[in-house]
């Protein structure tokens, strides 16, 4: 072994333990062995070849410039997803719960900034739309069609009878061919179909056994 080498096995085999340019096979001692994809000699990353032997590139397991994460798989959803950010809305990869993601936060675009489909009811008020709840319901605000909803006003039906109001049980006044019950508070001008004619048909019923014993007597 001279000055400079590490080691020498004697041989020019790589992989072997010692390799080739006298030095012990490991990464980064510039001889791509077994199960490296290469080996320039440094540990550097981002320059071709990055400090575990693997090619500069997303889901090498290094992070790279360019990249928010790596872990060194091409899985989506694992909190890294294959393009080498972060798992989210937004990053380009649609995870569970989106419906959609085009990698941006632009709404109105096909694809909103909270991964829905853009359309009236997805929760982002588009172009078109007075609101968006982000339901198809009306009556609450913001209606099925995105619109805004006045707010609901209670209304009040009255309904007066003819024949006049009592007051605290006060007699209405009659309608036209009949008489009025007297009220209790309500104001009701209650009115007994025919009620003059009623009052006259008492009268004759009355009177008529005191004609009946004036004929009599005149007979007599």
């Amino acid at each position: 072994m001279t000055i400079g080498e590490i080691c020498d096995d004697g041989n020019a085999i790589n992989g072997d333990g010692c390799d080739s340019n006298c030095t012990v096979t490991a990464c980064g001692n510039g001889i791509a062995s077994m199960g490296e994809g290469c080996d320039d000699g440094n540990k550097v990353d981002g320059d071709g070849c990055d400090s575990n032997c693997t090619a500069t590139a997303c889901g090498n397991g290094v992070v790279s410039t360019g990249e928010d994460c790596d872990d060194g798989n091409k899985v989506d959803r694992d909190g890294c997803d294959s393009n080498c950010t972060k798992s989210g809305c937004g990053n380009g990869v649609v995870s569970t719960g989106e419906d959609c993601d085009d990698g941006n936060k632009v709404d109105g675009d096909g694809c909103d900034s909270n991964c829905t489909k853009s359309g009236c009811g997805n929760g982002v008020v588009s172009t078109g739309e007075d609101c968006d709840d982000g339901n198809t319901v009306d009556g609450d605000g913001c209606s099925a069609a995105c619109k805004t909803e006045s707010a609901a006003t209670g209304s009040t039906t009255t309904t007066s009878g003819a024949g006049g109001s009592g007051a605290g049980g006060g007699a209405g006044a009659g309608g036209t061919g009949g008489s009025t019950i007297a009220g209790s508070g309500s104001g009701c001008g209650c009115e007994v179909a025919g009620g003059r004619d009623a009052g006259w048909l008492e009268l004759l019923m009355l009177a008529a056994p005191a004609l009946l014993i004036r004929r009599r007597r005149s007979r007599r």
